[in-house]
C-alpha cells in the first residue's frame, strides 16, 4: 500500500520550504523530476530520441501556471506538450 498525505500536510509543508528558496525553485525540481521519470519510462518502452511527451495536468493551488513543468523542462528530455 502506498502513502497517503493530507492535502493541508503537503500545502504547509511547501510553503514551509517555499518561503527558503527562490521563486518557481520547487517547479523546476518537479520538472526536473518528471521529466527524468519520463526518460525511464520510455527507456524500458524504446528509448527516450523521437519519444514525445504529453502532460495532461490540473489548475494546481501553488499560485503558478499549470504548465510550468512543460516550460522548464530540462534540456535533453523528449519534447514535451502541455494540456491544461
Amino acid at each position: 500500500m502506498k502513502p497517503v498525505w493530507r492535502v493541508a500536510d503537503v500545502r504547509a509543508a511547501e510553503a514551509a520550504l517555499m518561503a527558503t528558496l527562490p521563486p518557481g525553485t520547487l517547479m523546476r525540481r518537479a520538472a526536473a523530476g518528471l521529466a527524468r521519470r519520463c526518460a525511464l519510462l520510455l527507456a524500458d518502452r524504446g528509448g527516450v530520441y523521437g519519444a514525445r511527451v504529453l502532460l495532461l495536468v490540473g489548475s494546481g493551488d501553488n499560485g503558478a501556471t499549470p504548465c510550468t513543468p512543460a516550460r522548464t523542462w530540462p534540456a535533453g528530455a523528449p519534447p514535451c506538450r502541455c494540456c491544461c
